[in-house]
């Protein structure tokens, strides 16, 4: 299971036993009804960030005394900004990794693939590709690993000559998504702010954290 996947079932599980109920009368999935609500939210979700670490943070700040936090609570938020917060912090934690892949040597790139179960939903779809600034292509086929393994078998039995052709033949795209203009300067400014609460964070809160949690568990 993704740590991003986790911290949204982590959300529902705690806190989201109404909308559970809701979900159920109106026969949708809770997970639809809770980005449903998201909507009601806007973008940076009035100023309320979430770190998605449960268990550490791996690429590119390799931490393991990383938790999670949200910051930026006021009288003001509403469950719908601790939604989308939620989901943003994620789609932020995936631009911090491929920033850092690129900064690293990797190719740039100029559009994503997103394959799984939370990229069923529109809004998930359209806050990743807005806070990646890069056009995003969601597969038809949700399951990313067998599809590997099915073009990694066709690549080694020659029925393709390359992994480029077992794309072409092989990857179908449900729908592709690109950056809204007007949201673009935004969620650029909520990505830096959310870079420097991790930082901030990380220079001895987390570990003084992690120290309390070991001492009395």
């Amino acid at each position: 299971m993704s740590r991003w996947y986790l911290a949204f079932k982590w959300f529902k599980e705690q806190f989201c036993d109404v909308e559970g109920l809701a979900a159920d009368a109106l026969e949708i999935s809770v997970y639809d009804f809770l980005t449903s609500m998201a909507t009601k939210s806007n973008e940076g979700a009035n100023g309320l960030f979430f770190l998605p670490y449960f268990a550490g943070a791996v690429t590119p700040n390799q931490d393991p005394n990383a938790r999670g936090a949200y910051l930026g609570m006021t009288v003001g938020h509403t469950k719908a900004d601790f939604i989308r917060a939620t989901m943003e912090g994620v789609c932020f934690d995936l631009r911090d990794m491929l920033d850092a892949m690129v900064a690293g040597g990797a190719p740039p790139f100029e559009k994503v693939h997103l394959t799984g179960g939370i990229f069923r939903s529109e809004l998930w779809c359209q806050i990743m590709c807005d806070i990646l600034n890069r056009d995003c292509e969601v597969v038809a086929e949700e399951e990313a690993t067998a599809l590997g393994c099915a073009m990694n078998a066709a690549v080694g039995a020659g029925i393709y000559k390359d992994y480029k052709e077992a794309e072409a033949h092989m990857v179908k795209i449900r729908k592709v998504y690109h950056p809204r203009e007007d949201k673009i300067e935004r969620y650029e400014e909520a990505f830096r702010a959310w870079q420097q609460i991790f930082t901030s964070l990380a220079t001895g809160a987390f570990d003084k954290v992690v120290a309390f949690q070991d001492k009395y568990r």
